[in-house]
């Protein structure tokens, strides 16, 4: 019995091709494996193995670079504070306005670490696998201290644009951009589509005012980066205090 070789192939191909946007498999080829093709390994020499090298010279191109390594911890680790600091400035230039806060659910970074040295694309995909959307809430003062209570009941998110202190798994001291919150002030936060459409016990955000964007968190913390290197502006700027912490 012929046992396709095709879904091998297809697999492999997949499993590479989803790890960036960058690449897409254009032409793909029907081979039963059988007695007619005794030499196997020579599809990966031909077929994959090529669009292995392409990929890689793409994924392991270097667009940052970090004195220190970053660690995820809670409240507010230096990888927390790196990563949402560049998610506000990404935010900010995409938003007619000024985005004064940016959130990232703790969980929504997928590594523990960011070694010190080289941060490439690969380096991106590895913190932030998902194809989660920037999106940008547009809430009261009020509505504000109710996330910034979520946040605290749980130990700490990764965020940028306000300080605070957690006692008791409660909000004290809470200061955006330097100053008091105002409870009839407008703010804008920027976050995950997965987190503003509820993930993360954030159902109370649903039916908040919002702008929907069709840009990928990391695919623009990407080219952001990127950007950034080539203008000689690629060190890690490494937060000295945290801005969330244990009080």
């Amino acid at each position: 019995m012929l046992r396709p070789l095709f879904f091998l192939v297809f697999v492999v191909l997949l499993s590479l091709g989803c790890r960036s946007t960058y690449h897409s498999v254009n032409n793909i080829e029907l081979l039963d494996m059988s007695a007619s093709i005794p030499d196997a390994p020579s599809v990966y020499d031909s077929i994959i193995a090529p669009y292995k090298l392409e990929l890689d010279a793409v994924m392991d191109e270097v667009i940052a670079t970090t004195p220190v390594t970053l660690y995820k911890e809670r409240p507010a680790g230096t990888l927390n504070q790196w990563f949402a600091t560049e998610l506000l400035a990404v935010s900010d230039s995409i938003y007619d306005g000024k985005v004064d806060i940016a959130l990232q659910n703790y969980g929504g970074l997928r590594v523990p670490e960011v070694g010190q040295g080289d941060i490439t694309v690969r380096t991106i995909y590895e913190v932030m696998p998902f194809e989660n959307a920037i999106v940008i809430l547009q809430v009261t003062g009020d509505q504000l201290m109710e996330i910034i209570e979520h946040i605290a009941r749980d130990n700490g998110w990764p965020a940028a644009g306000f300080t605070m202190s957690i006692r008791d798994g409660k909000p004290l001291e809470v200061l955006v951009g330097g100053q008091e919150i105002q409870p009839e002030q407008s703010y804008a936060v920027a976050l995950p589509d997965y987190v503003a459409n509820g993930g993360n016990g954030c159902d109370y955000l649903v039916d908040w005012p919002r702008v929907e964007t069709d840009v990928l968190i990391r695919d623009a913390m990407i080219d952001y980066l990127r950007r950034q290197y080539s203008l000689g502006r690629g060190t890690v700027s490494v937060p000295v205090i945290p801005n969330i912490v244990r009080g």
